[in-house]
């Protein structure tokens, strides 16, 4: 019963999606055109530079789509009333949210796939490896990244005022990514989603173990906060001030 619920939200949110390419085009704009403006003149000849080159922009898409495509738009239904609606239709708020989020994951991995390709050729530099490897970070951050920003949904103004906030949380947190931070302060600053994208990222393609139990930890983190957070988030709109 609950399978068939998200099934039927799927399709819902597919179709709004099919309607909305222009929110898949703009999210893919800024990176573009970031990376062609300034890293566009760097010699890439090895793995290290392609991927340190072009991780923050990738990691941006993710963190981007997470924030604009699922987050906004859950606090966005709430305020226009139909997010009750469809609770109404459901009788569950979790069928709702993970429809949502089966859409989204499978447009940042179009978003992921379309970049990486487009940096391929930008800087010659061709690897079926790294993009495997893009893919899959993407499909296992991706969920965990919404899920932490459900923090968002407990905060008590309307979408209109939060898209502000959730702006300056997008470009502040990938200005802090340049931040160097060791030792015991590292797994608060693998809670930047922009951080832990580059974490996995390296998990995955250097097997670097030694960060697995700081990335494990975080991902509890963001689990644990996104569960709550959607359990205790409000669905009806009690007319709060923008």
């Amino acid at each position: 019963m609950f399978i068939s619920k998200v099934k039927a939200f799927t399709k819902f949110y597919f179709d709004i999606a099919i309607d909305n390419k222009l929110a898949l085009i703009f999210t893919l704009v800024f990176p573009v055109i970031y990376q062609i403006i300034a890293e566009r003149s760097m010699n890439v000849t090895n793995e290290y530079e392609f991927t340190s080159t072009i991780m923050p922009m990738t990691a941006y898409i993710i963190v981007s789509t997470a924030l604009n495509g699922v987050t906004m738009p859950m606090i966005a239904t709430r305020d226009s009333g139909f997010i009750k609606a469809y609770y109404f239709a459901s009788g569950s708020r979790w069928a709702i949210y993970i429809a949502n989020l089966l859409v989204q994951t499978g447009i940042v991995i179009l978003e992921i796939s379309i970049f990486t390709i487009f940096m391929m050729v930008m800087y010659t530099y061709f690897s079926l490896k790294i993009f495997i490897v893009f893919l899959i970070t993407t499909l296992i951050v991706f969920p965990l990244i919404s899920l932490g920003f459900n923090f968002l949904l407990l905060m008590p103004v309307r979408q209109t005022s939060l898209s502000i906030i959730a702006t300056a949380l997008l470009l502040g947190l990938l200005v802090l990514l340049n931040l160097k931070v060791s030792g015991s302060l590292y797994i608060f600053y693998l809670v930047n989603p922009y951080v832990f994208i580059g974490g996995v990222f390296q998990l995955f393609l250097k097997l670097y173990l030694s960060k697995l139990l700081s990335i494990f930890i975080v991902a509890i983190v963001y689990i644990i906060v996104g569960c709550i957070s959607f359990n205790k988030f409000d669905l009806q709109d009690r007319g709060r001030k923008a």
